[in-house]
């Protein structure tokens, strides 16, 4: 399930709204299509949380499994999960950073970019896509692909990969300690045992991080110029990218700190015999 998390943390921006009075944090949360990739961290949250069902502790979890997954993942509550950081962070930023913000991607490579993001992000819950989107960026890695370099500087000017692993290692530790905790006792695991598990897992997390965010890249700025995608890593460089970028991590860290922790709950109630 962590994995998954990953492909919810590459989010640029979107088309602005004309005027520089209406860049309110809702307005920017619309402007980056927040709601269309919720719904892709959705899909790959039920599909991921609900393969628990398939593993080891499918008996323990029991016929209401699917259930208590669709409430934990109900869309309106992961609006409002994300919305409280990250309009709290938008709300932080001076009034000419937002509407920067905006105006960058009133059209042009800014409004494009996010376009071809959503294509791919939806894309990508096809295992097939995903092979083939694997498949190409080896290739390019094989030809030494000058692409790769502007790609790698457009990951690295929006901490793409830093971020994601920090995200997932937040994560993975919350799903363990809320099933600890949920299970009353039934786990013979502790603290300790957590924090020694997310260490030995994050140079795993890393090499998926990079893999996955160098693949999506590629992938979803194929479209796009060489110059396109200079102008995107040169907006992420300046003042209001970075503060853009940090609301973004900002909101999805708390979105899937959450998500993971209710379904690590979930999950220890099961084992532990407790009622969902």
């Amino acid at each position: 399930m962590i994995a998954r998390t990953l492909r919810s943390l590459v989010v640029l921006a979107a088309v602005a709204l004309p005027a520089p009075a209406l860049a309110s944090a809702e307005a920017i949360r619309e402007a980056l299509r927040v709601d269309e990739t919720l719904e892709v961290v959705q899909s790959e949250g039920l599909r991921d949380a609900r393969s628990l069902a398939e593993g080891p502790m499918g008996e323990a979890l029991g016929g209401g499994w699917d259930r208590r997954v669709a409430e934990i993942y109900d869309l309106d509550r992961m609006r409002g999960i994300f919305a409280e950081q990250f309009d709290a962070a938008i709300d932080d930023m001076p009034s000419d950073h937002r509407d920067e913000v905006l105006a960058f991607f009133d059209d042009g490579p800014g409004a494009e970019a996010v376009a071809l993001e959503v294509a791919a992000r939806e894309s990508l819950l096809d295992d097939e896509v995903e092979e083939i989107a694997r498949a190409e960026l080896q290739q390019m890695r094989d030809d030494d692909d000058p692409r790769l370099d502007r790609i790698e500087a457009f990951a690295e000017a929006n901490n793409l990969i830093d971020g994601n692993v920090a995200v997932a290692l937040n994560s993975t530790v919350a799903f363990h300690r809320a099933m600890i905790a949920g299970a009353g006792g039934a786990l013979d695991r502790d603290e300790a045992d957590v924090m020694r598990y997310a260490r030995n897992r994050e140079e795993a997390i890393r090499e998926d991080a990079e893999d996955w965010v160098m693949r999506f890249l590629a992938l979803a700025y194929r479209p796009l110029s060489d110059a396109q995608l200079d102008t995107l890593t040169e907006f992420a460089r300046s003042d209001e990218g970075r503060a853009l970028s940090n609301a973004l991590f900002a909101g999805y860290d708390t979105l899937f700190t959450t998500l993971s922790a209710d379904v690590g709950r979930a999950a220890g109630q099961s084992v532990g015999g407790r009622e969902l």
